[in-house]
């Protein structure tokens, strides 16, 4: 990636809560940031239209539509995997957060990944203009980007150029979404599949960096894989 500014979709996997017996509750959270250059971002989204109106027709690119259909997965990632984005993701591991702590309660749960999130980006990333779907009913999306508006605020003395972007791509979101869900397919208690080794051979050249937490994680399905620092 060049050193100008980037656009990064966000998207998540996951939701809040700690009963795992439950279907409808995740193991792991996981976040997906879709980083391209502002000279690159109009020819991705023709790029990825023409591959959603493929495999998708009228629908949305979504890997929920996707479901278990790994042959479909496959051939969709393969598609993708010369456009010129990059990924940057963080898998977090809800099995290892207590429930009976500070974390177990969804308020702090978020406040903390906010904080995490947005000190590891401003930190990696100098300018970077953030995209999160304006409509979306996803929690954590909602509270992170008050809480990078609040941040990011530029006064005299410190033009920020950090901070999320009026400018909307529903497709770029879309593709956001659908590696999120990839992700999942390596992770999540009730999506994991052997053909995530697929996914991931696929998909490494487009991977800046996959970051885990808690830091201590010792169940990475590749160790020191190629594509993930």
């Amino acid at each position: 990636m060049s050193n100008g500014v980037l656009y990064a979709f966000i998207d998540e996997f996951g939701n809040y809560g700690f009963d795992f017996e439950k279907k409808d509750v995740s193991t792991h959270f996981i976040i997906a940031a879709i980083l391209v250059e502002v000279s690159n971002k109009e020819m991705l989204e023709q790029k990825i239209e023409i591959i959603r109106r493929k495999y998708f027709q009228t629908g949305e690119m979504k890997s929920s539509k996707i479901k278990n259909s790994h042959r479909r997965r496959i051939q969709i990632l393969s598609e993708i995997k010369e456009l010129p984005f990059q990924l940057y993701a963080y898998v977090i591991d809800k099995t290892k957060i207590r429930e009976t702590g500070g974390l177990g309660y969804k308020k702090s749960f978020f406040k903390y990944l906010n904080n995490l999130l947005y000190k590891d980006l401003y930190k990696t990333f100098e300018e970077l203009q953030l995209v999160a779907d304006e409509h979306g009913s996803k929690e954590f999306m909602q509270e992170f980007k008050t809480y990078v508006k609040r941040k990011s605020i530029p006064d005299l003395f410190n033009f920020s150029t950090f901070g999320f972007n009026d400018s909307k791509s529903d497709i770029l979101l879309q593709l956001a979404d659908l590696l999120a869900g990839t992700i999942a397919k390596g992770y999540d208690k009730q999506q994991l599949t052997d053909e995530y080794k697929s996914f991931h051979s696929i998909l490494k050249n487009r991977i800046i960096r996959i970051n885990y937490w808690p830091k201590d994680y010792k169940t990475f399905l590749f160790g020191t894989c190629q594509g993930i620092i």
